[in-house]
């Protein structure tokens, strides 16, 4: 994720899933600086892996299992939540 809003999403395997412009990365690219910061104190590189986890109550959650971090994203609004949710299909 980029300060301009753009944002690059991997898959697991290093693999380009989608490509976001600022007006539809912005929320997925601030995401990715509040884990960047979280990494960064734990000493950790940026470009591991994070899980998106779709529960069965259709709630959304990004986690990093490498540091505990953890994000429900309910808490930030539909279309925020919409964001993620269009890179699961």
């Amino acid at each position: 994720g980029g300060m301009n809003g753009r944002a690059t999403v991997l898959d697991q395997h290093g693999e380009v899933i989608t490509r976001l412009a600022p007006e539809a990365g912005g929320f997925v690219a601030g995401m990715q600086r509040a884990l960047a910061r979280v990494r960064t104190l734990h000493g950790l590189p940026h470009e591991l892996p994070v899980k998106l986890i779709l529960f069965e109550s259709g709630r959304l959650a990004v986690t990093d299992p490498h540091t505990d971090w953890r994000a429900e994203l309910i808490g930030f609004g539909r279309d925020n939540t919409a964001a993620f949710a269009k890179l699961l299909h």
